[in-house]
C-alpha cells in the first residue's frame, strides 16, 4: 500500500485504488498523504462517505427547542447530560455510519486513527447554537463575568468534553466494518415523507405564502442568471445581477427567519405548546426586503433583454452596448469610440437595405437619397457658368414651408482668373 509509484522512470502519487486494495479495503476512496495506521504502519485510506442528512430550517428549529437553554444559565429543559444525550442520539448515525465506512477501508485501524483523519470530537451542543457570538463579543463578556461563573463554565465545558469522548468510544465499538455502499440509507424517505405531509396539513397559508415566495425569488433569479450568460460582460449588467442577488439574500434571509422565528422569541413566548408552535408572519421589514428584491428582478430583466438585442444589432462592441444602456430614453449619446460609430451607422445601413429589398426583392439597391444635388459647369471660357439643380423625391421637405418634392434650379455666372 504505498502511495508513491514508479512510471516511465518518475516517481508520482497515487490517487486512485488498485484492483488488490479495492479487495483489502472495501470502500476506500484515495490514500491520505503522509497518513498510517498506528499498529501496522500500513497507508491510511479515506473512504467513501455517505451524504449527510438534509436539514431544513423548520427541523433544525425544533432540534434546537429541544436543546433550549435560558440565557441566566440555568438550564431550561432538563439537565446538561440529559441535552448530551439528545444532541448524541441525533448526532450517532452519521458517526456511526462514518465510523464503519473507516473500519471498512483501513482494517485494524484505531479509534486514533479515524480522530486524526476524522477531527477531534466536538461538542454536539454546538452545531444547534442559534445565534453564534463572535470573538471580539466573547472576549468583553470573559472580562465581565465573575470568577465563580467562568468556574462553572469551564467545569460544563469539561464535563461536555468527557461526554463526548465516552459517546465517541461506545460508537466506536458498535461500528462494523461496513462500506458507505452496503449500509443502510441515512435518508429515510418514507418516513421523511411522512413528516411533510404532517407539517403542511398543520402549516399556516401565511407562512405558505412566506416561503412560496421565498421559492419564487430564487428560481427567478435562476433563470435570469441562467439566460444572461452571454450579457455578462457588459458592465451595467454585471452591476444590475449584483445588486439583484444582494437584494434577493436579504429578502431571504428576513423570510426565513419569520418563517422559523428565532430561539429568543420561542424562549420569550413561555415555555407552553402553543407558544412553541405559534407562527411568526412576514414583518414589515420582511415585506420591504421582498418589494426591494422585485424591484430589482424588474430592473435586471429589463436590463438583460436590452443586453440581448443589442448584442444581436452589435456583436462584439460591449462598451457601446454599455453606454446607451447608462442613457436614459431620448437623452443624446455622443459616440467618441470610431468603432462604435462605424457600427451604429452600418446598422442603419442594414436597415434601409433591408427596408429597399421588401418594397423590391429584385433590386439590391442603395437606401434613396433624401436630396439630389447636380451641378452643371459650361466650357465656355469667355463667358463661365454653372447651372445648380437641386432634385428632392415625394416625401421629402426642401423648407420649413412644408413643400414636398420638386426640382429646384440656380443658374450663377462664374469669374475666370488667370493662375499664373
Amino acid at each position: 500500500g504505498s502511495i508513491f509509484s514508479t512510471k516511465n522512470g518518475f516517481v508520482s502519487l497515487d490517487t486512485v485504488v488498485n484492483v488488490a486494495d479495492m479487495k483489502r479495503r472495501p470502500g476506500a476512496r484515495c490514500p491520505v498523504h503522509n497518513a498510517a495506521l498506528s499498529l501496522t504502519g500500513d497507508q491510511l485510506y479515506a473512504p467513501y462517505l455517505q451524504r449527510p442528512y438534509p436539514i431544513t430550517d423548520d427541523v433544525a428549529l425544533e432540534r434546537r427547542i429541544m436543546l433550549a437553554k435560558s440565557f441566566d444559565g440555568e438550564e431550561k429543559r432538563g439537565s446538561l447530560q440529559a441535552r448530551l444525550e439528545i444532541a448524541q442520539r441525533l448526532q450517532k448515525p452519521k458517526l456511526l455510519s462514518d465510523m464503519s465506512a473507516f473500519k471498512a477501508a483501513n482494517p485494524k485501524c484505531t479509534i486514533d486513527d479515524f480522530v486524526r483523519w476524522y477531527g477531534n470530537p466536538g461538542s454536539p451542543l454546538d452545531d444547534y447554537n442559534d445565534d453564534p457570538i463572535s470573538d471580539e463579543a466573547s472576549m468583553q463578556n470573559a472580562y465581565q463575568e465573575s470568577a465563580a461563573k467562568k468556574l462553572d463554565k469551564a467545569s460544563e465545558a469539561m464535563r461536555v468534553l468527557v461526554s463526548t469522548r465516552d459517546f465517541w468510544g461506545k460508537t466506536w465499538e458498535e461500528a462494523m466494518p461496513i462500506p458507505a455502499a452496503e449500509q443502510e440509507p441515512l435518508f429515510d424517505f418514507s418516513t421523511t415523507v411522512e413528516m411533510v405531509l404532517d407539517y403542511l396539513e398543520q402549516l399556516h397559508p401565511a407562512n405558505l405564502m412566506n416561503q412560496i415566495m421565498g421559492v419564487n425569488l430564487s428560481s427567478a433569479y435562476f433563470a435570469l442568471a441562467s439566460t444572461a450568460k452571454g450579457t455578462m460582460k457588459i458592465g451595467i449588467v454585471q452591476l444590475s445581477m449584483k445588486r439583484l442577488r444582494q437584494k434577493i439574500e436579504r429578502a431571504l434571509e428576513l423570510l426565513s427567519r419569520d418563517a422559523t422565528g428565532t430561539l429568543s422569541q420561542i424562549a420569550e413566548g413561555g415555555s407552553t405548546a402553543a407558544s412553541t408552535t405559534s407562527s411568526h408572519f412576514a414583518t414589515e421589514e420582511t415585506i420591504c426586503a421582498c418589494e426591494d428584491a422585485c424591484n430589482a428582478l424588474s430592473v435586471a430583466e429589463t436590463m438583460v433583454a436590452r443586453a440581448t438585442s443589442l448584442l444581436h444589432k452589435f456583436p462584439g462592441q460591449y462598451k457601446l452596448i454599455s453606454d446607451i444602456l447608462r442613457f436614459a430614453d431620448g437623452s443624446p449619446l455622443a459616440l467618441v469610440d470610431p468603432v462604435g460609430r462605424t457600427s451604429f451607422l452600418n446598422l442603419i445601413h442594414d436597415e434601409q437595405q433591408r427596408r429597399n429589398k421588401i418594397q423590391d426583392p429584385s433590386k439590391d439597391k442603395l437606401p434613396n437619397p433624401l436630396l439630389r444635388e447636380y451641378v452643371f459647369r459650361n466650357l465656355d471660357d469667355e463667358n463661365p457658368c454653372q447651372l445648380a439643380v437641386r432634385f428632392g423625391d415625394e416625401g421629402t421637405k426642401l423648407d420649413e414651408g412644408g413643400n414636398e418634392g420638386g426640382v429646384l434650379l440656380a443658374l450663377m455666372k462664374s469669374n475666370m482668373e488667370d493662375k499664373e
